[in-house]
């Protein structure tokens, strides 16, 4: 003990070397015995992308640093000469977290044990007597290291650490009756070093709600950025813009490769040599070859603020093991496999599974801004999207007779006297104005009381009965209903106006929006001018995904729709719906009931 407390203090007065963090691993990191695909020194050269994560783990304003990364990345190596650092430069105990303890045992005997021993600057700050030394409990010369699993609760929650390291947090144990989950037990442990902790994970995602996405959602979300070789801009790889959830940079370029059959001869090496990653800005095609220099000259940059949590994004995309060819190879493979996408989507693009696999190719009808109208114009529509937060949409389509449709334009709002001007923009007469009274309903109603707009909102509700004029038979049901009411009924305002309020079958309308999305099949035309059909439009679009849901009451399974993810955007879409809904109550798109 006297000799750790001694390596301690000599630690606090050490000053570490005046070059970057990776740099220092470069130079003092050797990999001779433990398994890399690159045995010999540590080098960066051809994973730059690292860089910037081992100078954030040495940087001492950052608390937390988060590798949300693919599979063949270094994420774990990463970690290894990261932690090397550290130990070399800033003294303290250390605690790193597998999911069970034979992981842990492995990896340190492995892979941190032959690290250590072939790195000489590490081995150096070995204890001179080894028996000190066991594979889960290790005493560095001014650092204390404690291997564990996420299955041991009480090494968890003991004595107090300044660094945690938690390897794939997404397969730690989970939250139970008498427990709090792993990563709670193991952050908790370095409370008493809150002004100078430092908390490193990593881990391929697995759901929206899983530890590690929700962790680089709260961090600053760096990004590699690469330059296209031929027109020199800026570009951020993916493999598929519809497939990614993570926030649009406006810049995605994805990979292109031939429509070769699947199973035919010779198919896999042909779809590896067709693979090309196409700029979004000048249509080049770069292939493999370019990788390393595109590699080579990215530039990771933060896309949101957060400089104390340091939170990074790398798809297999970037990985020097792994070509293009090979992950349009496995995508087509999971494609065709009963396990379907989802491990592609968590182990390769390093994202969580959002039911990527229903996101289906564009059938839309997507037409020219010049082309001619489907018919005679009879109204013009302008429904509005509300959220609690500053994020609405808007949405104005034209109607024409027959039921066909084309959409005018559609944006954001912040304020009613914004959306207002759209309306007068837009020549939309106020009571073919509609605003969704789902959020904050008072405020809306007394919104559309002032401007002479309506509210609509969406209900769980199949139908309503309506009782057709002048014919005794029984009502009618239909996907709508409405009604009037007083937005100031109790103040001293009451009495003074009406606000009508639209109700809309919420399954009823979203089986319609389904049938008009595919122009082959939709008895009308659903129009999308070319320029407004981007990806962002698209995005809002799919939303939601349609799933079977088995009712064990009524032994019967229920076709429903749900949210494709939290953070999901789905706000056009609710425009949209609420644009079918007023058409439908109009007489100008007719259903089954009319």
């Amino acid at each position: 003990m006297r000799e750790v407390i001694a390596g301690l203090a000599l630690g606090f007065w050490q000053l570490p070397e005046d070059i970057p963090a990776w740099q220092w691993c470069e130079k003092h990191i050797r990999l001779l015995s433990c398994p890399t695909p690159r045995p010999g020194s540590y080098s960066t050269m051809l994973t730059p992308y690292v860089r910037s994560v081992l100078d954030a783990i040495a940087d001492p304003r950052v608390r937390e640093v988060v590798l949300c990364f693919g599979s063949q990345t270094g994420k774990t190596t990463t970690l290894m000469v990261g932690a090397s650092w550290l130990i070399s430069n800033t003294p303290g105990p250390f605690i790193w977290v597998f999911p069970n303890d034979r992981l842990a045992r492995t990896f340190s005997a492995e892979r941190w044990l032959k690290m250590m021993d072939d790195s000489p600057t590490m081995r150096a700050l070995l204890p001179e007597d080894r028996r000190r030394w066991t594979h889960l409990s290790q005493s560095f010369r001014n650092a204390l290291f404690i291997f564990t699993g996420s299955n041991s609760p009480a090494n968890l929650a003991s004595n107090p650490v300044r660094f945690v390291i938690l390897d794939e947090v997404d397969k730690l144990a989970l939250k139970t009756v008498r427990e709090a989950n792993a990563v709670e037990l193991a952050k908790q442990r370095a409370k008493a070093y809150w002004t100078i902790r430092k908390i490193l994970e990593t881990s391929t995602p697995t759901t929206e709600d899983g530890q590690i996405w929700q962790d680089f959602l709260q961090g600053d979300q760096t990004r590699s950025f690469w330059h296209c070789t031929k027109c020199g801009k800026e570009i951020l790889p993916v493999f598929s813009k519809e497939m990614s959830v993570l926030p649009k940079q406006g810049v995605e370029s994805e990979l292109v490769w031939d429509n070769v059959e699947y199973g035919s001869d010779n198919w896999e090496q042909r779809t590896r040599d067709s693979t090309r990653l196409q700029c979004c800005h000048c249509g080049h095609q770069m292939t493999e070859s370019h990788k390393t220099r595109l590699l080579r000259e990215a530039v990771e940059r933060p896309t949101v603020q957060n400089p104390e949590i340091r939170s990074f994004h790398l798809s297999s995309l970037y990985s020097p093991d792994i070509t293009w060819g090979d992950l349009v190879v496995k995508f087509r493979k999971a494609k065709h496999s009963l396990d379907g996408l989802q491990g592609f989507v968590n182990g390769e693009l390093a994202e969580p599974w959002m039911q990527q696999d229903e996101i289906k190719e564009r059938r839309e009808a997507i037409v020219l801004s010049g082309d001619p109208a489907a018919g005679e114009l009879a109204c013009r529509v302008l429904t509005a999207d509300y959220q609690e937060r500053e994020d609405h949409w808007w949405v104005c389509r034209d109607w024409f007779y027959g039921g066909h449709s084309r959409l005018v334009e559609w944006g954001r709002w912040t304020s009613d006297a914004e959306l207002e001007e759209h309306r007068i923009r837009m020549s939309v007469a106020p009571d073919l104005t509609g605003v969704d009274s789902g959020h904050e309903g008072t405020a809306i109603y007394r919104m559309c009381a002032l401007f002479g707009w309506f509210a609509c909102r969406g209900d769980g509700a199949e139908s309503w009965p309506h009782h057709v004029k002048g014919k005794h038979t029984k009502p009618v049901h239909r996907i709508w209903t409405e009604r009037k009411f007083d937005p100031y009924s109790g103040t001293a305002h009451a009495g003074r106006k009406t606000v009508n309020e639209l109700r809309w079958s919420n399954p009823g309308v979203k089986a319609v929006l389904k049938a008009l999305r595919n122009k082959d099949r939709s008895p009308v035309r659903w129009e999308i001018p070319e320029q407004y059909a981007t990806d962002e439009y698209f995005r809002h679009l799919d939303g939601e995904y349609e799933v079977d849901v088995y009712n064990p009451k009524t032994g019967k399974t229920q076709r429903i729709w749900k949210k494709r993810g939290r953070r999901w955007p789905d706000h056009l879409r609710d425009c949209e719906l609420e644009q079918i809904a007023v058409a439908i109550r109009l007489g100008v798109l007719k259903t089954n009931d009319d």
